[in-house]
């Protein structure tokens, strides 16, 4: 999800363009654009910082981080995914 509410100004179209490019790429990914930062505000993420939240099947949270990951958490996160994946 990208929160186009902490774009800068000026640069809107260029992050949808980039948005549109990278899900050619990556079609199995889900890039999502918002627009009022509503996704931010409802998880309370900190302006301008990434998150990673990994969610199982049923919407529950398997790994939430926020800010930049250690190794470790790359790790942890990449294996979550492989087991959601697998049916969990």
């Amino acid at each position: 999800m990208v929160n186009l509410a902490d774009a800068l100004w000026g640069t809107r179209g260029l992050v949808l363009g980039r948005m549109e490019r990278t899900q050619r790429e990556f079609p199995y990914a889900l890039f999502v654009a918002d627009e009022k930062g509503a996704a931010r505000e409802a998880w309370d993420l900190a302006p301008g910082q990434s998150a990673v939240i990994i969610l199982d099947r049923k919407g529950a949270i398997r790994f939430f981080k926020e800010g930049k990951l250690a190794p470790a958490e790359i790790r942890q996160g990449v294996r979550i995914v492989q087991e959601e994946l697998k049916g969990g």
